[in-house]
């Protein structure tokens, strides 16, 4: 019964895709007309879902794809008025069930989709629909014309921009911008006009502000713009001009602004350009040292500003009072300036009422707002000087409760940018005011020292370096795959999605009434429910979390009770005009503040080019090199160390971890020298490393989850790792990067190198991979099996994109290149449980710098992928020498010393032997310094018994040949 069934409505269905059959006939038009008027005027889901169904079943029969797409538009349009469902998921039920090949219909849908999408919060959804569109377009499938480039292209570029992917809007605006003008019809001025005006908004985004305002003034020669175009591209042009500080051309474009508007007939879009042009002429004069005139046009603007933006949540309104605010700032009335950001935080955060001057907000109503970070800010430096007036420390607790607040609309941001190229701008913008809030807390902690204040002070610095950021996109989906639960990540972010819908339905309603009050309630439960569940996922995974969340997964006394009492952490934080130190024990803390200059970071530039050179080819000017060195060691000392090691709290201190910052994390801490002294010979020389051991630490959540490792490795197995490069110097070899590019690692033919792998694998066993066993494939099979890595060979750090720093490996068996190259993202998405990883290769602790981060290396990579420590170097080094380097740490890990007390041994033995401080100075120790088991390679029973008969053969014909020398039978041989 169910295969006759089956073959009838098969017959159906083919007789219904059969032109001229009976069945192929079409549906009346009218009977259409009569069901699409049932379905929109449908007063329950349930009647709707029925009649839509029945008259999309009828358009699908009649082969009408237009007005199947139509009538699934509308039903998006009513689904969501009455609150049914979201329209992007009719929106995508849709696309799915869609019949025809793609085409213009199908991109009308991904468009609706889009705006959507947009509405309703998901911007991402709403970025890729169009993209689709877009793809669409440039194939053929789907026509140019002006409404697709104006809702497809143009919010696509302006997504884009948001997403932090200039290049890509940069791309987008120009082929519509191109397509346009390239059209016969001359119709397009308008939004001709409006895509320029994006276009320079873009290029003043990406700091080209000269081709913005050569956009701006070619646009203005336009002649068929309308008044209200005019004025836009008019204040906006106004506001590139400032960026070039053209502070009276600017107010000029303002003025005549203003004067255009006024002749106009009165509207409410006209209104807010002439609150914008008010704002714009106060910054011009403010910048031309008019601040009482400044303040008097963005009075005006606010005044203007409360009659047109009526509604309580408004950006515009809030951008003036922020500006007014820092005008009151600059005439030193700095409570008139506190109440104007009261008044820009009721206009950002719903349902917020200021009380006195040191409030900040509710803490669980942050959202990533820009405009909400630069109130806190600006509050912040309002609340600190207004303690300079009165000396009352209450202001500098609020101070540092408004960066707190700051650095949370921040976190959320980074969030919202999804780890991008704009989370690298956002943290640089931002790292301004991370340093005031240090420098802040430094001034409480001068006034009120309390380990609360410290620790405050430092989980600021630390959030400003928490993870490079440039790894982090790939950091992220690895965790989130591998060391996070994936389902509560996705949980969480979902949730997010529904707080933030819920915070933006809340700023629309009205405070005094009832449905303000239930979404209110509902607003509070989703944020319970929310950080329940980051802090399930802060117990699973605290690393991801910190990342994630921008929150510290510990607190200071969870942190020096895992410190020895023999070591010391020193975390370094560069701010603006000062470095800031931090010194931590297990019962002791010291916070310091030292003036840098631009000899400082020229020290640090010297001393690396000092101890590098000898190594390359400069050998005759050692004497010259030597000198410098040695003063620029001892100048950096007394400058970042002394201040800590040599106070008496950290007296007995034998072991130091260091967490850099910046440009801090080049300089070769183990050859700074601790003294003044005259020397002849590199041994007598007195080296830091003679007085303490050295590790590195990328930073302090990495730090804290290594020392909080209970259990040791049940396994401490070995791969050693030595390609041979098919015996050719690297200089012939070419590899191709990931983008297209060819990389050719520098650096001379290896000669020790196999002999260090070997040495390593003879005596400690485990599995090598040995010159073409040294191959790509064969490394990542075997790499995530072993505790222990030492790789001999050659590497590569890229100063100019750290994710193509790469390892040298054996190339393909049909390649004619000389090396395959390991790229570092390959190295990012390893899933490591390895105790220990040694690269004894060039410079795997250098790759491309970031402000404030560090470099984005080969050794840190490998950190993040899990191994627990990194042996690295900062500079070439040479073969021969890295083999003793190599023999000596396994052989004081051997003896069980910790991995940084081994690697000062190593370098020790190395001073005493009159070795140069470039030879051993460039090793570096990344991560968690403890001991780590090592047991000698077990011979094979068979080989141990041969040699046992041997030896007892030899012994037994000793023997017998004594006995037969006794009774005279053998001649003694003449001694």
């Amino acid at each position: 019964m169910l295969l006759l069934r089956y073959c009838f409505a098969s017959l159906a269905l083919l007789g219904s895709w059969m032109p001229g059959s009976a069945l192929a006939q079409s549906i009346p038009v009218d009977s259409v007309g009569q069901w699409e008027l049932e379905a929109f005027n449908a007063t329950s889901r349930r009647q709707a879902d029925d009649s839509f169904k029945k008259l999309l079943r009828a358009l699908r029969h009649n082969r009408d794809s237009s007005g199947w797409r139509k009538v699934q538009m509308g039903r998006a349009d009513l689904y969501a008025d009455f609150g049914w469902r979201l329209a992007s998921d009719v929106l995508i039920e849709a696309l799915a069930d869609s019949w025809w090949t793609p085409d213009k219909n199908t991109a009308y849908l991904l468009t609706y989709l889009g705006y959507y999408a947009n509405q309703e919060g998901n911007r991402l959804l709403s970025k890729q629909s169009r993209e689709s569109v877009y793809d669409m377009m440039k194939a053929g499938q789907a026509p140019w014309n002006v409404y697709l480039i104006s809702n497809v292209l143009r919010p696509l570029g302006n997504a884009y921009t948001s997403f932090g992917e200039h290049q890509k809007a940069k791309l987008i605006l120009e082929d519509a911008f191109r397509y346009l003008s390239d059209a016969e019809d001359g119709m397009h001025a308008e939004e001709l006009a409006l895509i320029a005006s994006d276009l320079a908004i873009l290029y003043q985004v990406t700091g080209e502000p000269h081709l913005a305002i050569s956009r701006y003034k070619t646009t203005l020669a336009t002649q068929q713009l309308s008044p209200e175009t005019r004025v836009l591209l008019l204040v906006n042009f106004g506001g590139a001009l400032m960026e070039i500080d053209q502070a009276e051309e600017a107010a000029a474009r303002a003025r005549e602004a203003i004067i255009l508007i006024r002749r106009q007939k009165k509207s409410l879009q006209l209104d807010r350009y002439l609150v914008a042009a008010h704002g714009t002429l106060a910054a011009a004069l403010a910048f031309t040292d008019k601040p009482e005139q400044a303040l008097h046009q963005v009075t005006n603007a606010i005044r203007m500003g409360k009659r047109v933006y009526a509604h309580p949540f408004s950006r515009e309104m809030a951008a003036l009072y922020i500006q007014r605010a820092g005008m009151y700032q600059r005439l030193q009335l700095y409570r008139k300036g506190l109440a104007d950001c009261q008044s820009a935080l009721e206009r950002l955060l719903s349902g917020y009422h200021g009380g006195d001057l040191r409030s900040v907000g509710p803490l669980n109503r942050y959202i990533p707002e820009n405009r909400l970070w630069e109130t806190f800010a600006i509050q912040a430096a309002l609340l600190e000087a207004q303690y300079d007036v009165d000396q009352d420390p209450g202001w500098l607790l609020a101070a540092l409760a408004a960066h707190e607040a700051a650095m949370r609309v921040e976190a959320l941001q980074l969030q919202v940018f999804a780890y991008d190229e704009s989370s690298l701008s956002l943290l640089a913008s931002n790292r301004t005011q991370k340093s005031a809030a240090v420098a802040l807390a430094w001034k409480l902690y001068q006034k009120t020292p309390d380990a609360h204040t410290f620790f405050e002070a430092l989980s600021i610095a630390e959030r400003s370096r928490s993870l490079l950021l440039q790894d982090r996109k790939n950091q992220l989906a690895l965790m989130a795959g591998k060391q996070a639960e994936p389902e509560l990540v996705r949980r969480i972010d979902q949730v997010d999605s529904m707080v933030a819908e819920a915070q933006i339905n809340l700023r629309e309603l009205d405070p005094n009434t009832r449905p303000y009050t239930n979404q209110e309630w509902y607003l509070d439960s989703l944020l319970s429910q929310s950080y329940g569940l980051k802090n399930q996922l802060i117990r699973i995974s605290p690393l991801y979390a910190s990342a994630r969340f921008g929150e510290l997964p510990f607190g200071m006394d969870e942190l020096q009770i895992r410190i020895p009492r023999d070591a010391a952490v020193i975390s370094y934080f560069l701010g603006e005009k000062e470095l800031f130190i931090f010194g931590l024990s297990t019962d002791r803390q010291l916070f310091l503040k030292l003036p840098i200059t631009r000899q400082f970071f020229r020290e640090i530039n010297d001393l690396s080019k000092a101890s590098t050179l000898p190594y390359i080819g400069r050998p005759s000017l050692l004497a010259q090199l030597d000198s410098v060195r040695k003063k620029r060691s001892l100048s950096l000392y007394k400058q970042i160390l002394s201040p800590v090691l040599d106070s008496l709290s950290f007296a007995r201190i034998q072991r130091t971890w260091i967490i850099p910052d910046g440009i801090i994390s080049s300089i070769p801490f183990a050859l700074l020298h601790t003294e003044a002294k005259e020397t002849t010979y590199y041994l007598e020389e007195p080296y830091l490393i003679l007085k303490t051991s050295l590790a590195m630490a990328s930073n302090l959540t990495l730090l804290y989850l290594q020392l909080s490792r209970n259990e040791p490795p049940t396994s401490t197995e070995l791969l050693c790792v030595a390609p041979s490069y098919g015996g050719a110097g690297l200089g012939s070899g070419r590899s191709v990067r990931p983008g297209g590019s060819t990389a050719t690692p520098e650096g001379v033919r290896l000669v020790f190198h196999l002999q260090e792998a070997e040495y390593l694998y003879n005596r400690y066993g485990g599995k090598i991979l040995y010159q073409q066993e040294a191959s790509t494939p064969s490394f990542l099979e075997s790499v995530e099996k072993y505790s222990l890595l030492h790789f001999s060979g050659h590497a590569q750090a890229d100063s100019a994109n750290g994710n193509w720093n790469f390892l040298a490996l054996e190339p393909e068996d049909d390649s004619k290149d000389a090396f395959s190259a390991l790229w570092q993202p390959q190295i990012l998405s390893l899933r490591l449980q390895t105790e220990m990883v040694y690269l004894s290769a060039c410079e795997t602790s250098q790759g491309k710098f970031y402000l404030g981060e560090g470099h984005s290396s080969l050794a840190r990579a490998f950190l993040y992928a899990g191994a627990a420590s990194v042996i690295a170097t900062l500079w070439q080094i040479e073969d021969s020498v890295s083999l003793r380097v190599s023999e000596r740490f396994y052989a004081s890990l051997e003896n069980g010393h910790p991995k940084d007390l081994a690697l000062q041994e190593t370098m020790i033995s190395m001073i005493k032997e009159n070795k140069p401080p470039y030879a051993w100075g460039a090793y570096v120790l990344w991560g968690q310094p403890d001991s780590i088991s090592l047991s000698l390679r077990r011979r094979p029973a068979p080989l141990l018994a041969a040699v046992g008969l041997i030896v007892c053969l030899i012994i037994l014909g000793m023997i017998f040949r004594h006995r037969r020398i006794s009774k005279g039978k053998v001649d003694e041989m003449p001694a």
